[in-house]
């Protein structure tokens, strides 16, 4: 009999990275063990597998489908909730994807964290020794945290679905073309910049390259899409047109590329993914900072694809000998703005690039063999496992 409730304070889409794992979370929750899971924001399973959606829909609890007004009397009074909450936290610990149960706390509370920002302020830390436990995102978070201050810091890294994510032959759609994927929102911590400064001299060598990706940015008008100003590899940041149609066609036009090398999308839906990544022969991700471990690049692990990740932040928790391909040459990334500290993030160099592209292109059993020992290391990372360690963690501190 399910009698003990744990509550999961963000938005669950799987259109996000954070919509991910809180699927995750609660389907794991509701599944495997004695909780349920209590879904204090909205949640929506209509793009989940229709059998696991049914299953889920079973198990959880969602207040607000109820009595939309249920969370009023807990948010911001002091009065708590009677089981503990799951709490997901960026930088400078704002919430994420909150919005309903913003200031609402449960009998015991525990933050999940990813950031980008190294300067962990005092006051950063204040808040989050208020919680009863942190879980970072990354080898790279955790360190930061504990060398701040923040006390009962854990790490424990997301996951994969090996069912969904693991090696099979592709459609061949683009047999004629040598592929390479590469997604992630659209801003100047992913380095879609940097791949494509890289991609413009490789497809000058072999023009039938094709670059499949999903690149799109729900919010253009953002801090983070902003700091594409001080690329090195661009003159202006491409802005949206007065439609709001984000300007992907205007960011290949500013590298001499087109149609014949480009097939974009700004989103696609996530169970559709693994078929995306899959008609690759190489994935791409030179990204200059991780607060997590970059939950696309493990995906695209996960499914055999030879993968050229950046060694910095987040990604170092994912990069294994012979199981991708590292770009070592990291150069500093100076700081945006004052008071943001981007010790750790690694400007990747594009000859770099050029090369480990040119190796795959060479040798494509031996880039195979690192994609399917890739996939071996992913599949290591199951969500199962990993969500069942970060409720281990958190119970040792907590859930009552």
């Amino acid at each position: 009999m399910r009698s003990k409730y744990i509550g999961i304070a963000w938005s669950v889409f799987l259109k996000s990275g954070w919509g991910i794992y809180g699927y995750q979370i609660a389907r794991h929750l509701g599944l495997k063990t004695k909780f349920t899971p209590v879904m204090l924001e909205d949640i929506g399973l209509d793009a989940c597998d229709t059998l696991e959606s049914a299953l889920i829909s079973n198990v959880i609890e969602r207040p607000l489908q109820q009595r939309p007004d249920s969370l009023i009397p807990f948010k911001g009074t002091g009065k708590r909730l009677p089981f503990p909450v799951l709490h997901a936290r960026g930088g400078d610990v704002r919430p994420q994807f909150s919005k309903h149960s913003r200031g609402v706390l449960g009998s015991r509370n525990h933050a999940l964290t990813f950031f980008e920002n190294a300067n962990v302020r005092k006051s950063d830390v204040e808040i989050y020794n208020n919680f009863a436990s942190v879980t970072a995102g990354s080898t790279w978070n955790g360190d930061l945290l504990k060398a701040a201050g923040v006390e009962k810091t854990g790490v424990i890294f997301q996951g994969v679905d090996p069912s969904q994510f693991h090696p099979a032959p592709k459609k061949g759609l683009f047999d004629r073309r040598f592929v390479i994927f590469a997604g992630g929102k659209m801003e100047f911590r992913k380095g879609q910049d940097i791949a494509l400064a890289a991609l413009k001299i490789f497809i000058d060598r072999h023009p039938e390259t094709l670059l499949i990706c999903v690149w799109g940015n729900q919010w253009p008008n953002s801090w983070s899409y902003g700091q594409f100003a001080q690329s090195p590899h661009i003159d202006s940041v491409p802005l949206s047109d007065a439609t709001g149609q984000f300007p992907l066609n205007k960011w290949f036009g500013a590298f001499g590329l087109d149609r014949r090398n480009t097939y974009a999308f700004g989103n696609y839906p996530h169970s559709e993914t693994q078929g995306l990544m899959r008609e690759a022969d190489v994935a791409l991700f030179p990204n200059r900072c991780e607060g997590g471990t970059n939950l696309v690049a493990m995906e695209a692990m996960a499914c055999g694809i030879p993968t050229i990740l950046s060694s910095n932040t987040g990604h170092l928790d994912i990069i294994h000998d012979g199981a991708c391909l590292p770009l070592r040459s990291q150069s500093p990334v100076p700081s945006p703005a004052p008071g943001f500290d981007t010790s750790g993030w690694g400007e990747s160099s594009v000859e770099e690039i050029v090369e480990a592209l040119e190796f795959v292109y060479q040798n494509r059993d031996a880039a195979a063999a690192i994609g399917l020992h890739g996939a071996q290391k992913m599949h290591e990372l199951t969500w199962d496992r990993q969500v069942s360690e970060l409720l281990t963690f958190i119970e040792s501190y907590g859930l009552s």
